[in-house]
């Protein structure tokens, strides 16, 4: 099923997807502009293209939990279904792009502009990111640390913050006029409730996994993690109050504000032992799983009903078909990317941007 994604500068409602996706781009045969590549006439500035390959590059990263340096840089090395794979995020640079383009042609069709509380957003998004970027109050420093993080100034990111803005102005005009029925919400729920509900656990983790090195435990100490799994499982079965078994006993790094109790939802694809054994639970079952980071002693505190998420629901429902009405837009020859300047588009690489 679709879900909602939210990221700080990529659209609203719009999927992204770190597999090769379909692509078309043409080159174009000359230009006397400045643009990096044109959509149906729109032009798409190196800026815009930095912001998101910004974007796409960290979202592929996160997606892969690829986080040490030397292991991006191996990654950045190798390929995805054949394509080398900074070239499969600049495809979905492109993509993204020409969503965006599509997207405030139709805003400017629909006379769609930026108010006072738009741009106030827009103030306080720059705000934020500054601050995160650079701790100095220098506007110098502030630049360079932008340039270094996104490969371009201040200024232009704002651009295209506010383009972003008024892109989702439109997406939130279409999706707000569109009639979902009781029916239809229902139904699609009845189909999707694993990944659309809410669970609430009490989990108690006994890692066998070394904290230290990441390294599975193994020999006495894997025994020895076993054996307390038991004994605490035993004591909950008994009556213990598992919460204080959690704050006593759970490596969990967060249990002391935590207690050991955790909201979380299920998402369709590589779902944990701990996820398959929670859909199977009923309200107050009790088990142990031995899971990715360890054994989990765990007890289903409460599951969300349709009640509880009729109205996210239906906002699943417009956002997916939004973007199948983006996704067919997209399609038409039309809109396919045309390279304006293919010297500077190749010179960008992973490492133009932090």
């Amino acid at each position: 099923m679709k879900r909602r994604l939210v990221f700080a500068i990529v659209v609203a409602s719009v999927l992204i997807v770190l597999a090769v996706p379909a692509f078309y781009f043409k080159i174009a045969k000359a230009s006397s502009d400045s643009y990096l590549a044109t959509v149906d006439g729109e032009g798409i500035t190196k800026a815009e293209f930095m912001v998101f390959f910004k974007t796409q590059k960290d979202k592929l990263l996160s997606e892969k939990n690829i986080l040490d340096e030397k292991a991006q840089s191996n990654f950045w090395k190798s390929k995805m279904d054949g394509i080398a794979t900074e070239e499969v995020v600049k495809r979905n640079t492109l993509n993204k792009l020409k969503e965006l383009k599509i997207q405030l042609q139709k805003a400017k069709e629909h006379d769609l502009i930026l108010d006072a509380n738009d741009l106030q957003n827009a103030k306080s998004e720059m705000d934020d990111t500054e601050a995160s970027l650079s701790a100095s109050k220098n506007k110098d420093e502030i630049k360079q640390a932008f340039q270094k993080h996104y490969g371009v100034t201040s200024e232009q990111y704002e651009n295209v913050y506010k383009e972003v803005l008024l892109a989702k102005k439109y997406i939130n005009l279409v999706m707000s006029s569109m009639q979902i029925s009781d029916e239809e919400i229902q139904n699609y729920y009845a189909e999707h409730k694993d990944s659309i509900d809410r669970f609430t656990a009490r989990e108690i983790l006994i890692a066998t996994v070394d904290p230290q090195t990441n390294e599975p435990l193994s020999g006495d100490k894997l025994t020895q993690a076993s054996q307390k799994a038991l004994e605490i499982f035993s004591k909950a079965k008994n009556g213990d109050d598992l919460e204080k078994l959690a704050v006593q006993n759970s490596d969990e790094p967060a249990v002391s504000q935590s207690k050991g109790l955790y909201t979380f939802s299920i998402v369709d694809e590589n779902r944990t032992q701990m996820e398959d054994w929670v859909l199977k639970a009923k309200i107050g079952d009790m088990g142990i799983v031995n899971d990715q980071y360890g054994y989990v002693i765990i007890r289903l505190e409460k599951r969300t009903t349709f009640s509880d998420e009729k109205e996210d629901t239906k906002e699943i429902i417009r956002e997916n078909k939004y973007e199948d009405m983006l996704h067919s837009w997209s399609q038409d020859p039309v809109k396919d990317v045309v390279i304006q300047d293919q010297k500077i588009f190749d010179a960008i690489s992973v490492s133009s941007v932090s």
